[in-house]
């Protein structure tokens, strides 16, 4: 079994994040510089993993421009047609596709885990926190008319 320390989590987020938004929603994104913040109001989906020997979270963060964007192109609306709960179910899906090949990606590296159904978050005031792992990665992604940030957190079963 691979350590987790030893899995480049920044290849592995940079590659499935480029190619999901690529074949699933016909848009290019590449990493960029840090922001200082999204703006508000903001969905965040996570994606859990587990298995034997690890367990971990991924999320991705979008303000609502961009992830009505996103609910917009995935769906073939307009985006001033995509209501709230299109949007969170895009977003869900967004990191169910992320989250399985970061999963595929893991357990390639022997890592056996499995993934959790999605969970959306939406509002205009919140913090998530997620504490106590061995490692963690925020990357920033843009695109031609939004940003968004993708974390993930894994731990080794002891």
């Amino acid at each position: 079994m691979t350590d987790v320390n030893s899995v480049d989590l920044k290849k592995i987020i940079t590659s499935v994040i480029t190619r999901t938004f690529e074949t699933m929603l016909n848009m290019q994104v590449t990493l960029s510089e840090p922001q200082e913040e999204l703006s508000w109001p903001r969905i965040v989906s996570l994606v859990g993993v587990a298995g034997a020997s690890i367990v971990g979270n991924l999320c991705i963060s979008l303000d609502l421009k961009g992830a009505r964007m996103i609910a917009a192109e995935m769906l073939g609306s307009e985006e001033d047609s995509v209501e709230i709960n299109e949007i969170e179910d895009v977003a869900g899906e967004l990191s169910n596709i992320a989250g399985g090949s970061i999963k595929s990606r893991l357990c390639d590296a022997g890592m056996t885990c499995q993934l959790s159904i999605p969970s959306v978050t939406y509002g205009s005031d919140f913090k998530h926190e997620i504490v106590g792992y061995d490692r963690s990665e925020k990357l920033w992604f843009k695109s031609s008319e939004f940003i968004f940030f993708v974390e993930i957190f894994i731990k080794a079963k002891k």
